[in-house]
C-alpha cells in the first residue's frame, strides 16, 4: 500500500469517489459522540488469561471468549463492564479423553459418553484427530448425543452466567483432521454429508435451546462459503465465528481470500451481514500488517456493526495472548453510509471520522480518499495505491 499527498484533482484511469462520499468529511471531534467501538474479538483459549489480561479486556474488547473453568475471569469482565459478551468454548464435534476436570471443554465429558455416541471408521476403530492427541470424533448425528450435548451446556451456561457458546468444530468435512470412512459411507462425500447433516440437527437443537435461556449460540462454521445457506442457518441463534478470515495460513504472498467468483470474499464478507455476532479470526505471520490490514479493513467495509475481528500471529495459532492491529484503534465512529463499490472491483465506506477501502482484485488500484485523510501518524493522505488484496484505514479530520 502507498500513501501519497498528491493533488486531489481527477486523474485520468485512477478510481474517484462520488462528489457525496468526497464531501461527507465531518470534524474531527464527531468521533467524540462514541469515542471507542470496541471492535476486537479475544479468542482466549490457548492459555490461563492474566489478571492484566483480563482487565484490559473489558475496554478492548466487544466479545471475549473463555474456556469453561474460567468463570473467575467471566465474572470480572462483567463487573468491570456488564456489556462485554463473554461466551464459553465448547466443542462441538469431539470429547477428550485428556480433560478429567469438572467442567470440560466438550459439550460432553469423556468419561460420561456412551460407547455408542463414538463415530468409528469402517473397521469398528475410534477416530481420534489428526494432530490432536486425545480429541475423539463423536457421532455428531445420533440423537442421544446431541441432546445430551444440549442438557450439560444448557445447564452450565445458566449456572456459570454465561452469555452464551462458541460452539467450535461446526465441520464441513472430516478430512480436515482423519482420512478415515465412517462406518457405513462408501466415499469422503457420504463421510462429510454424515457429519453436516448430523451438524445441522445439533446447531438448531442447542441454538433453540440456547435461545429459549436468553442466550446466545456462535458456532465456528467451517467453509460456511462453499454451502449455500449454511452460514445463515448456522448463525440463526446469535452469530457464527469464521477462523479463516480473508485469509488462510501464514504465508505473506499466498491464501488470501479475493474476489473470483460465487465461493470468494465476496461471498465471505457478505456472511457479515448476518444476524447477530460475527467473530472472525486472520492469520498471518508476525509482522505482516499488510495481510491484517486487508482483513481488517474488509471488516469495517463490510460488516454491519456487530462484528467483532482478531489477528492471530503465533506461530502455532494457538490463541495464547490476546492480539491487535494498531488501526484497531483508531477512533472512527460510526459508518456514515454503506460500502460502495468502485468500477475496479475496491470498496469503500465512510465513518464518522474514519474512511476504509479494501482491493479484493488481482491489480492495482489507486484510490482518493476524503478530504481530511490523514494516516496514523497524522500525515495528511491525498491519494491512496493498493496493491492486490490489501486494504486501508484512515482517520478523517476536517480540520487539515
Amino acid at each position: 500500500m502507498v500513501l501519497t499527498a498528491l493533488p486531489s484533482a481527477s486523474v485520468p484511469g485512477r478510481e474517484q469517489h462520488d462528489a457525496s462520499v468526497l464531501s461527507a468529511c465531518r470534524p474531527a471531534a464527531t468521533a467524540s459522540a462514541d469515542p471507542v467501538v470496541r471492535r476486537g474479538f479475544w479468542y482466549a483459549i490457548g492459555d490461563r488469561p492474566t489478571v492484566e489480561e483480563v482487565d484490559a479486556a473489558a475496554s478492548r474488547y466487544g466479545v471475549v471468549v473463555l474456556n469453561p473453568w474460567e468463570t473467575w475471569a467471566l465474572d470480572r469482565i462483567k463487573q468491570r463492564d456488564p456489556s462485554v459478551v463473554v461466551l464459553v468454548y465448547k466443542d462441538l464435534s469431539s470429547t477428550r479423553s485428556y480433560h478429567t476436570g469438572p467442567l470440560p471443554p466438550t459439550g460432553v465429558a469423556h468419561a460420561e459418553a456412551d460407547p455408542s455416541w463414538f463415530a468409528v471408521d469402517e473397521a469398528g476403530e475410534r477416530i481420534e484427530w489428526d494432530p490432536y492427541p486425545g480429541h475423539w470424533q463423536m457421532a455428531v448425528w445420533d440423537p442421544a448425543y446431541q441432546q445430551r450435548w444440549v442438557d450439560d451446556v444448557v445447564a452450565e451456561v445458566r449456572t456459570a452466567g454465561w452469555d452464551g457458546v462458541l460452539a467450535d468444530n461446526d465441520l464441513a468435512t472430516l478430512g480436515w483432521y482423519d482420512s478415515a470412512l465412517l462406518a457405513g459411507t462408501g466415499s469422503p462425500a457420504e463421510t462429510d454429508a454424515r457429519l453436516r447433516d448430523g451438524l445441522d440437527a445439533l446447531v438448531v437443537r442447542a441454538g433453540q435451546a440456547l435461545q429459549a435461556e436468553g442466550r446466545l449460540l456462535v458456532p465456528n462454521v467451517s467453509d460456511a462459503r462453499l454451502t449455500d445457506g449454511r452460514w445463515a442457518s448456522h448463525a440463526a441463534y446469535g452469530g457464527a465465528m469464521e477462523e479463516n478470515f480473508a485469509h488462510w495460513g501464514t504465508d505473506p504472498y499466498d491464501g488470501f481470500l479475493w474476489d473470483w467468483g460465487p465461493t470468494g470474499w465476496v461471498t465471505q464478507t457478505e456472511q457479515l451481514a448476518s444476524p447477530g455476532l460475527t467473530v472472525s479470526v486472520t492469520r498471518a505471520a508476525a509482522g505482516d500488517d499488510r495481510t491484517l490490514r486487508y482483513a481488517y479493513a474488509s471488516v469495517l467495509v463490510r460488516g454491519d456493526g456487530q462484528d467483532y475481528w482478531s489477528p492471530s500471529t503465533t506461530p502455532a495459532g494457538d490463541y495464547t495472548r490476546p492480539e491487535s492491529l494498531p488501526e484497531m484503534d483508531l477512533p472512527l465512529g460510526e459508518p456514515t453510509a454503506g460500502a460502495v463499490r468502485l468500477s475496479s472491483g475496491a470498496w469503500t465506506r465512510t465513518y464518522a471520522s474514519g474512511w476504509a477501502a479494501v482491493n479484493p482484485t488481482q491489480a492495482t488500484v489507486t484510490l482518493t480518499p476524503p478530504k481530511g485523510a490523514v494516516d496514523r501518524s497524522g500525515q495528511r493522505v491525498t491519494s491512496v495505491t493498493l496493491p492486490p488484496t490489501s486494504g486501508t484505514v484512515l482517520r478523517v479530520d476536517c480540520r487539515r
